[in-house]
């Protein structure tokens, strides 16, 4: 009886969890990311339109689609934390 409760407990803890994570993310207009994540994407996806730009807390993190496939990451201060390609297979992480 007593694994049973606490199999009830974890269960319901892993799930309180995961609906707190899930919707955390929240679109943001591209204006609104740092400006060092601005000039990174200038810099050095000039020409390429940004699909979709999101804001994650309650870490403060920023995601950024770019329309070419990649998808990059930034910290608060806009310093980029990882880039990954969606069917290219690159992937890097700082």
């Amino acid at each position: 009886m007593k694994k049973m409760m606490m199999l009830m407990v974890f269960l319901a803890s892993a799930v309180l969890a995961f609906s707190v994570t899930k919707g955390s993310e929240k679109p943001i207009p591209f204006k609104k990311l740092p400006k060092m994540a601005q000039e990174f994407i200038h810099t050095h996806f000039k020409g390429v339109k940004v699909v979709k730009c999101e804001v994650e807390s309650p870490w403060t993190q920023f995601d950024v689609r770019m329309a070419n496939g990649y998808e990059l990451e930034f910290d608060r201060a806009g310093n980029w934390t990882e880039i990954q390609k969606e069917k290219g297979g690159i992937s890097y992480r700082y």
